[in-house]
């Protein structure tokens, strides 16, 4: 594993720079990710931005809810991951009403 990967073989460095292109003179946002790179427009990287953050709040919530089903309520394990995915289906459910 070379110094520039993470443990799990991803690189480990997220390159995110905002640009003015010379062709269009217009704002672009570029990512570069490892030898992966690519440009998004303003508004598809702030959507990309809020599905991150909405991601890394769902994933927090998710990891307190399966230890409390466990910790607290004392279920096994097979059980509390069986309760986070009707709660991840109570959630998206309510997403789509509007409601979340």
């Amino acid at each position: 594993m070379s110094a520039s990967q993470t443990q799990r073989g991803l690189p480990e460095c997220l390159s995110i720079d905002s640009l003015v292109s010379g062709r269009d003179r217009q704002p672009y946002v570029t990512l570069r990710w490892g030898k992966e790179n690519g440009q998004l427009t303003p508004a598809e990287a702030v959507e990309h931005g809020r599905k991150v953050i909405e991601a890394a709040q769902a994933a927090i919530t998710d990891a307190f809810l399966i230890n409390f089903l466990i910790d607290r309520v004392g279920l096994s394990p097979p059980r509390a991951a069986a309760v986070l995915q009707d709660f991840r289906g109570y959630r998206k459910a309510l997403e789509e009403r509007g409601h979340a």
